[in-house]
């Protein structure tokens, strides 16, 4: 066969923090995964990344994004990140299957990249 008859199936994986914040890509990807913690968990895990974000910094940070229960409701699979590292892998190892069912054509996947880098550069100014 000629290789433009040939169909490649790629799963990229694309972690996209300000996904609903920032605008609607929706169209561009075959499936969302949210991975959820409290928001307490999220300001400790901040900090923890951030050693220069003070508590108040982080919080801001934390409230200024959509909340996780409304990001839950719009995912197409919800993965759970407020116990063990190991029950997080369970759920992610179950899930990988399911995203393989799709395809998604190259060319969504480098504009994705490209906005997400956009998206990066432009948060990373803010704070």
């Amino acid at each position: 066969k000629q290789w433009y008859q040939r169909r490649v199936a790629i799963t990229a994986g694309i972690d996209i923090p300000l996904l609903y914040e920032s605008c609607n890509i929706n169209p561009f990807l075959h499936s969302i995964v949210v991975v959820y913690c409290t928001a307490e968990q999220q300001k400790v895990r901040l900090m923890d990344r951030n050693d220069h974000f003070t508590e108040e910094e982080a919080q801001a940070r934390v409230d200024s994004q959509l909340c996780i229960e409304e990001k839950r409701k719009r995912g197409d699979h919800v993965i759970d990140n407020t116990g063990l590292f190991s029950e997080t892998e369970r759920q992610v190892a179950a899930l990988v299957p399911h995203l393989k069912d799709g395809i998604v054509p190259i060319q969504k996947i480098i504009l994705l990249g490209l906005f997400a880098l956009f998206v990066f550069i432009v948060w990373s100014k803010m704070f």
